[in-house]
């Protein structure tokens, strides 16, 4: 069964709206789960950074560069944790070892943590949902590029 010429048009506008949908898809996914772990993170602690640690990251194109990651010691559910922090920094200077950190715990899961004031996760998150509006709206004026040039070009 042969396919109108309006299916076509429809199904490689969508085709081509897809990735980007899917990116928005997953940058909201991300920003509901950190919203979701922020929340469980409610019981305060004083940290301080014992150790910063060089690590190499990549950059794209076999390329890396260095992030530097803390590693925080603290008090919490009756032990001390001393634990490498998730999120890193391109400058050496933002983590001195001995400098005070406030800390946000899990308290069903003291090792689970984040500094205060630091919104790294949520930051991804919502980078990674303006991307995905981007390229929605990238890839819909393309697929209406197409959709226009199939119609005129009589495709």
């Amino acid at each position: 069964m042969p396919v109108s010429g309006g299916r076509l048009y429809l199904a490689v506008f969508l085709l081509l709206l897809l990735p980007g949908a899917l990116c928005a898809a997953a940058g909201l996914i991300a920003l509901r789960r950190c919203r979701k772990a922020r929340a469980a993170r409610t019981a305060p602690a004083s940290g301080v950074i014992a150790e910063v640690i060089r690590r190499e990251r990549s950059a794209g194109r076999g390329r890396t560069v260095p992030e530097y990651r803390p590693v925080i010691q603290y008090d919490a559910g009756g032990r001390t944790w001393r634990l490498e922090y998730t999120c890193g920094s391109r400058e050496a200077e933002t983590y001195a070892v001995g400098q005070t950190v406030g800390v946000l715990y899990d308290p069903g899961s003291p090792s689970d943590f984040l500094l205060e004031g630091d919104d790294t996760p949520g930051e991804n998150a919502r980078g990674m949902l303006r991307l995905g509006g981007l390229l929605a709206i990238l890839f819909a004026a393309l697929g209406g590029a197409v959709l226009l040039a199939f119609r005129f070009l009589g495709g």
